[in-house]
């Protein structure tokens, strides 16, 4: 029996972003060495958001940035803050639960015989007796109510994804999903003004707006605490999304064509770049940048590391 291949909803957003990018990911298992800020933050936020809806004391790291780690404390205190009272009236029914179903082929209701589907759901509530998937979703900027953002998440499959495995695991649909959505304050640390840029009044003080030395990590949190009070509504957000059936079946159709288009490359070793994912939001390259426009090579120690799995996010 030959064993299926693995299939989460990052490989299938891999292959969909760039073909090259998942045969370097989930076919040569190569991974950047470098974390960017943005997955670096993303992956330290959702421990401390498990330890937070397992009421579980918060296991900070001992070699964080002292200013990273102020923004998260005060990111926890305010998710706690605004979502605790809720979480008093719902039942936690799992927490960063895994599950592995099989892919179905929507137009003939036969399971694949090359691929399975796995993945972990960040947590399952029942509200008012009905059951709930629920999502955590950081954000780096403000996101309005009439946002498209809000539009994109209907479609979200990794979120049907979720919705077919919660139904399959306890033999119910859930209602739809509670987006739990986070957005970084964007102040950064006060740094102190270079030397020769500094201003001084007739009787030798420094000029009020400038600092002669960098502000601490105790008074950048002040600030944070500060900035994030007077408005928590901007920085945490709970909006519910139901999922129509039509939008399930979209997304089973969207997932099995993809796997299909994943074997086919897999099957011929073809697999094609796709320039227009290069470069991402902010102006940051893709981890494979360097490599696909023979600058570096995927053997390179100091820019890249042989993974242990093709999924290390499902490893214990």
């Amino acid at each position: 029996m030959r064993q299926l291949i693995v299939l989460t909803q990052s490989a299938v957003r891999a292959f969909r972003s760039c073909p090259r990018k998942y045969e370097n990911l989930y076919v040569k298992l190569y991974r950047a060495r470098a974390v960017s800020e943005p997955l670096y933050y993303g992956d330290l936020w959702h421990g401390i958001r498990e330890n937070i809806w397992k009421r579980e004391a918060i296991f900070w790291p001992l070699d964080i940035d002292p200013y990273l780690l102020a923004r998260l404390e005060v990111m926890a205190q305010g998710y706690i803050a605004a979502f605790g009272h809720w979480f008093e009236g719902v039942e936690i029914v799992s927490v960063e639960e895994p599950f592995r179903i099989k892919l179905v082929n929507p137009r003939t209701d036969k399971a694949s015989r090359t691929f399975e589907l796995e993945g972990k759901l960040d947590g399952i509530v029942r509200e008012n007796g009905q059951l709930w998937n629920c999502e955590e979703k950081t954000r780096g900027g403000d996101v309005d109510d009439d946002d498209p953002y809000w539009r994109r998440l209907e479609i979200d499959p990794q979120v049907s994804l979720y919705h077919v495995a919660t139904q399959e695991k306890y033999g119910e649909a859930p209602r739809g999903t509670i987006y739990f959505v986070c957005v970084k304050p964007g102040i950064r640390p006060r740094l102190a003004t270079p030397e020769d840029k500094r201003r001084y009044t007739k009787d030798g003080k420094l000029d009020a707006r400038q600092r002669a030395t960098d502000e601490t990590p105790e008074e950048f949190k002040a600030r944070l605490i500060e900035v994030v009070s007077k408005d928590p509504d901007r920085y945490f957000k709970m909006v519910r999304v139901p999922r129509l059936e039509k939008d399930l079946e979209d997304s089973r159709l969207d997932v099995w064509d993809t796997a299909q288009a994943i074997i086919a490359a897999r099957n011929s070793g073809t697999f094609l770049r796709n320039p227009d994912s290069c470069i991402h939001a902010f102006g940051q390259c893709c981890d494979f940048f360097a490599v696909c426009t023979n600058r570096a090579t995927l053997d390179d120690p100091l820019l890249y590391r042989k993974a242990d799995s093709a999924h290390e996010e499902l490893m214990p």
